[in-house]
């Protein structure tokens, strides 16, 4: 198993985050074991007692798992589950053997077999917990992965047929012409029907776009103009497969090819550093008889939207408007 797999059930506790989390459910149960007490035993004293030995039993507990993570994830997880439980049980018990016999120079195993059990109980609810909790887990990634391969499925460009008369009919006045369309086709299928990628670089993306523009060119000529607007946009920020290229093919389906006249898309790009919202926005002219509402545009957005929230949340948003002169798809979601 790899040392590296994000759904093993026990966290990586060499981590600031997880090692936090434990220091912080220590002093908790501080309090808890505090609170137990008689109203007339309570004192800073014993908070202060009682928080020493319970971070000190954390921190050792977590340099042990932390050391012995990557064998035991070598194991089944109840093998592994289960060394890690005795490990806690067997680390607060001597622990607190080590605490009586300093203070009283004799060990008291009535107290310390109270701690143990205490801590056997205590660390099967939190291995317990663990363990469901990375179950979850793998099976929402599981989920995740699925919905997002079913949803990429269900995009097929409108275009292959238009595609395939137009290299056709290069393939005698221009050969080398012909022959890139070929390989911008192979690119544009390989990617809308093999890999199944739940995000890529949005320079990769962009590209994808560049060659489905580049088909398209050959067919509608000089009817067609792009303008790129996108410097505002890391070329490594994440962006879902496919998501840029079914605006654009609705561009230019709605937009661009029903009319006589030439046409324009432009997109534009940006990153805002307040929200953390990476913002797209492609705009397109339109028909003067573009007065009705196109179904197909609003499937491609929904799927789209769909997709978004299933990888970024609620508040991914993908929104297509009509203005005077040109049709405004935007798509926003978050990187937090």
């Amino acid at each position: 198993m790899d040392s590296k797999n994000p759904t093993y059930f026990l966290p990586d506790l060499c981590k600031s985050a997880s090692l936090g989390a434990l220091v912080i459910l220590a002093e908790a149960i501080a309090f808890v074991v505090l609170l137990l007490k008689p109203w007339d035993q309570i004192s800073l004293e014993l908070l202060g007692w009682l928080s020493l030995f319970l971070q000190w039993v954390t921190l050792t507990c977590a340099a042990l798992l932390c050391s012995m993570r990557k064998y035991l994830m070598q194991l089944p997880d109840a093998v592994s589950a289960v060394i890690s439980y005795f490990v806690i049980v067997a680390v607060v018990m001597i622990m607190s053997m080590l605490l009586v016999w300093l203070q009283e120079d004799a060990i008291d195993w009535t107290h310390v077999f109270k701690n143990g059990l205490v801590a056997a109980l205590i660390s099967a609810l939190l291995i317990r917990y663990l363990y469901v909790r990375a179950e979850l887990t793998q099976r929402a990634k599981a989920e995740l992965e699925a919905r997002v391969d079913a949803l990429q499925s269900r995009i097929r460009p409108h275009f292959l047929f238009n595609s395939m008369n137009t290299i056709a009919s290069l393939i005698m006045v221009d050969p080398e012409k012909a022959e890139r369309a070929v390989e911008d086709l192979s690119s544009l299928f390989r990617a809308t029907l093999g890999e199944h990628k739940s995000q890529v670089a949005f320079s990769e993306e962009v590209s994808l776009c560049k060659k489905y523009l580049s088909m398209e060119s050959l067919r509608l000529g000089d009817r067609l103009d792009i303008e790129w607007d996108i410097d505002g946009l890391s070329k490594t920020t994440p962006i879902p497969l496919l998501t840029l290229q079914p605006v654009l093919e609705n561009a230019i389906y709605h937009g661009i090819q029903t009319s006589s006249q030439p046409g324009w898309i432009k997109v534009k790009a940006s990153y805002d550093k307040t929200d953390s919202n990476v913002i797209i926005v492609v705009s397109n002219s339109i028909p003067d008889t573009a007065h009705i509402k196109h179904k197909g545009q609003n499937m491609a957005l929904n799927n789209i939207r769909a997709r978004l929230k299933a990888i970024y949340g609620e508040s991914a948003k993908v929104e297509g408007r009509n203005t005077e002169d040109c049709y405004v798809s935007t798509i926003i979601y978050s990187l937090k």
